[in-house]
């Protein structure tokens, strides 16, 4: 059964399969700590938040990790991971440019952008 429940900010990824259909991310958590997740998740972006239901398991050399059974994705909810989310996820967005228009428009940028 997959009772356990992680959620937080997608903040990085170490692997990604050629075919989009696994990776294993960074997932950043309320208390600011980085825990790992390994699922369907290749075709998510920095920034974004993610609530999945799965369970941790040992995976030997690797360590502990979060294995994704079911999740959902949500539009970032800070600033940082705003910035980290445009400069992934919008062609010729790079870090910079992301900055400023998370400074110009705050929280709102991607309803703006839109």
């Amino acid at each position: 059964m997959y009772d356990d429940r992680l959620e937080g900010e997608v903040s990085g990824f170490s692997f990604r399969s050629a075919d989009g259909a696994f990776a294993v991310a960074k997932v950043r958590i309320h208390t600011g700590a980085e825990v790992v997740a390994v699922g369907p998740i290749a075709h998510l972006y920095e920034g974004q938040r993610l609530v999945a239901n799965g369970q941790w398991v040992n995976a030997g050399r690797f360590g502990r990790q979060f294995k994704i059974e079911r999740f959902l994705v949500e539009e970032p909810r800070t600033l940082r991971g705003l910035e980290k989310y445009l400069s992934a996820a919008i062609e010729g967005v790079g870090p910079e440019t992301a900055r400023r228009i998370v400074e110009t428009f705050g929280l709102d940028a991607v309803e703006v952008l839109e």
